[in-house]
């Protein structure tokens, strides 16, 4: 039984956040697809800016062209990602007795991801304002100096990666919640249940990641 009825307006923006399970069922009931694009495409940039940010890409490209980077990997990861996930997640729910479709595992994907993104966005946001693109540069850069103790702005520099980890952390915990608790709805599942075979598919999806890294780095 639906514990939202589709005539009682919900606004996804705010219940994902508060009220995920009732959210998610009425995204279902209403439409699955709602703000999927935006949302896949933000989410896809926000996790290439901060990848980028990590891995100290600036220092193999030039602060244009990171910004290109990060302007097309973006939207085409977020987009990528989120399809391959729920592909996965649908064929092995079927294994399990889940009957959720396409759309609404997607939803899932998409709207779970909005806590994250918004916590990492305003993490990295105060740093992309202080430092600009030397953000992007992880060694030798006025932000390592800061961060390691050698700059005139180490305590700030500290302070905002230190905002930004945690965030980052807490925006991490917060997806895997809000995922299992929308996986679990759109499949009729327990909370367990949905638990147990989201986090299989995500580990294999983590486990070829890892075969595909090792396969990639010369003998």
């Amino acid at each position: 039984m639906n514990e939202t009825s589709p005539s009682v307006e919900i606004s996804p923006w705010w219940g994902i956040w508060f009220q995920p399970r009732q959210t998610f069922r009425w995204l279902v009931d209403t439409d699955p697809k709602l703000h999927f694009w935006v949302l896949a495409v933000f989410y896809g940039l926000v996790r290439v800016v901060s990848w980028s940010a990590q891995v100290g890409i600036g220092e193999i490209f030039q602060p244009a062209e990171v910004a290109v980077f990060m302007l097309v990997a973006g939207p085409l990861a977020g987009v990528f990602g989120i399809f391959v996930t729920a592909g996965l997640l649908q064929i092995i729910g079927r294994v399990f007795g889940g009957q959720a479709k396409g759309p609404q595992l997607r939803a899932v994907l998409a709207w779970a991801a909005v806590p994250m993104n918004v916590l990492s966005f305003v993490g990295i946001f105060p740093l992309l304002m202080v430092f600009g693109s030397q953000a992007f540069v992880s060694q030798g850069s006025q932000v390592a100096a800061a961060l390691i103790g050698k700059g005139s702005q180490t305590g700030l520099g500290s302070g905002l990666s230190l905002w930004w980890n945690i965030l980052e952390s807490a925006g991490a915990l917060y997806y895997l919640v809000v995922a299992v608790i929308g996986y679990s709805e759109v499949q009729q599942f327990g909370i367990w249940k949905a638990a147990g075979t989201f986090f299989i598919a995500v580990g294999g999806l983590m486990l070829l990641a890892l075969c595909l890294a090792l396969l990639s780095v010369p003998v």
